[in-house]
Order: structure tokens, then C-alpha cells, then sequence
């Protein structure tokens, strides 16, 4: 039986990057979309996660990433894609970009502090234009590479990191082919007794090994649906990036009890999804992260 004293985290990742017409008369699940000056996969992963969102920020040059995406090719969708704010020191975005965008009424908001990214400027304007006040958590969704320098990749990880402990934030980082988020440990502990661990409870849909085979072939309708609704691949990992952890895990291929895992020693990549649901309790915090299907230009 479990103990009903642990803290309990429930996550549905799979709610920012589905179908957009899933997400019809719904409530937009992530209150606000940070679009990093990056490559972005595809014209339907931006579909997804600008679907998803409440409010959309471009973070300085994230706004040419976007205008060339979506005017170029056989059609141009550009109208389609007005994000609400551009942020930054603004050195970074092409002046034929910006003129489309102030055309548009776009919001162009100049930040020079030197102390923090763009990223940082985009998570603090995103906070200032929040409905939601500070005590409640706001989910953002991050759109950006992993694949280029590789301090910029460890930096932003660490940003999210910061900013998600200072705030009431959760941040989804929505990369070519993974969504990544972190799995706090428990909180400091206010009294004697107190549970050591933090439980996670990750809602996933994924495609079975026999559907990913299967994925050249013609489906049926109802099956092309079906599969249409699993949005990512059995490939997961968790990875301790902020420090040494021990964690178990439910619902994987190769699940582990009271693991110790850390940098440099036992790391959990490549392992598989077999459970709708998988459980994770850490003592600490790490990084969740999960493969994304195909989505192509849906």
C-alpha cells in the first residue's frame, strides 16, 4: 500500500503536442509558448504546441524562426502564425521580420538587461502577462533545439531549472524529438517523519513496437485516428543532470528500486514505456524525457 503522505505529481505531456483538433472547445493547456531562436522540426510540431498555447512569445530571433517556417514552400502560412510578443535585446531579429510583425500589431518590447537571456526576458514577460497570480502553477511550453552548441543546450537547462524553482512554473521543453520536463524531489523537509522521496505520476501515450513497424503501411481510418492519438515512441529517459539522485521507477522495460544514479555512473537512457502510466520517485530532481512520433505537417 502506498504511502499517502508523499507528495504526488501528476503530468500529461502528451496534452502539448497533440492534434490541435483534439484541443477544440477546450481550454488552452499551456499558458504561454516561449519560441527559442532555434531550428524548429517541423510546420506540424508548431501547429501542435501554438495550439496549445495561451499566449505565444517569440524570444528575439525565435521570431525569424517562425516567419520562415511558415512563408516558405508552396504555401504561405505566415497569417496563420501572429505570436502575441517579440522579446529581447532585439539583436538578433531580421528588420524584414520585424516589419511583417509590426504590421501585423505585434507587440515588440526591447529589454536590455545584460544579466539574463532571452529566454529569462521572455519567461519574465510571460509572468507579467499572466492572468493567474503568483501561487498558482503555470504550465509553459518551450520550442527549442537541443542539437546545436552544446553550452547553449546545457545553459537553457539550467534557466529551466532556476526559473521553475523560484516560481510556480512548470516548463515543457518541446525539442526536435523529445518533450523533456523535470521531476522535482521532495520539498525541504519541515518537521521529523517526512517522506524523502517525490512521486510522479506520467500519463503517456505511446505507440507499441508493432505500430511503429507498422507505420509504412497503409492504416484503416479508425486506426490512422488511433495512432494519430499517440504522440510519442516507448524510448524514455531520466537523467540526473542536477546532481546525484536515487530513484525508482513502474510501468518501464527495465524498472529500478531505490537506484542510485548520477553523471559519470549509473544513468537511465534508452529505456522503454510498457504501462499507460509510469511512476517515478526521486529524491531529488531530474530530467524526464520522452521521444516524440512523427507528426509531419498534422
Amino acid at each position: 500500500m502506498e504511502d499517502s503522505t508523499i507528495l504526488t505529481t501528476h503530468h500529461d505531456p502528451g496534452k502539448f503536442v497533440c492534434p490541435p483538433a483534439r484541443l477544440q472547445n477546450t481550454q488552452c493547456p499551456a499558458q504561454s509558448l516561449i519560441v527559442l531562436n532555434s531550428p524548429i522540426a517541423s510546420i506540424g510540431l508548431l501547429k501542435r504546441v501554438w495550439a496549445a498555447s495561451q499566449q505565444i512569445i517569440c524570444a528575439d530571433g525565435g521570431a525569424n524562426r517562425v516567419f520562415d517556417l511558415t512563408s516558405g514552400g508552396s504555401q504561405d502560412e505566415s497569417g496563420k502564425f501572429i505570436p502575441d510578443y517579440i522579446t529581447g535585446d532585439l539583436d538578433s531579429l531580421d528588420p524584414q521580420v520585424r516589419r511583417h510583425y509590426e504590421s501585423q500589431r505585434v507587440s515588440i518590447l526591447f529589454d536590455a538587461d545584460q544579466y539574463s537571456t532571452d529566454f529569462g526576458k521572455s519567461v519574465k514577460l510571460a509572468l507579467d502577462k499572466s492572468p493567474h497570480g503568483e501561487e498558482e502553477m503555470m504550465d509553459i511550453i518551450i520550442l527549442g533545439s537541443m542539437s546545436g552548441r552544446v553550452d547553449q543546450g546545457l545553459g537553457l537547462l539550467s534557466e529551466i531549472a532556476r526559473e521553475q524553482s523560484a516560481h510556480q512554473i512548470r516548463f515543457w521543453l518541446v525539442s526536435e524529438r523529445s518533450v523533456s520536463f523535470i521531476l522535482q524531489g521532495p520539498p525541504k523537509a519541515v518537521g521529523r517523519n517526512q517522506p524523502d522521496v517525490h512521486r510522479h505520476i506520467i500519463s503517456l501515450a505511446c505507440k507499441s513496437d508493432s505500430e511503429s513497424k507498422e507505420s509504412a503501411e497503409a492504416p484503416s481510418e479508425v486506426e490512422a485516428g488511433a495512432r494519430q492519438d499517440k504522440v510519442f515512441t516507448p524510448n524514455v529517459g531520466i537523467l540526473p543532470i542536477f546532481g546525484p539522485a536515487r530513484i525508482s521507477t513502474r510501468g518501464l522495460e527495465w524498472d529500478v528500486s531505490d537506484w542510485p544514479t548520477e553523471m559519470g555512473a549509473n544513468v537511465s537512457t534508452s529505456n522503454h514505456v510498457k504501462e499507460p502510466q509510469v511512476e517515478v520517485k526521486t529524491n531529488a530532481k531530474v530530467l524526464f524525457t520522452i521521444e516524440m512520433s512523427d507528426f509531419d505537417s498534422s
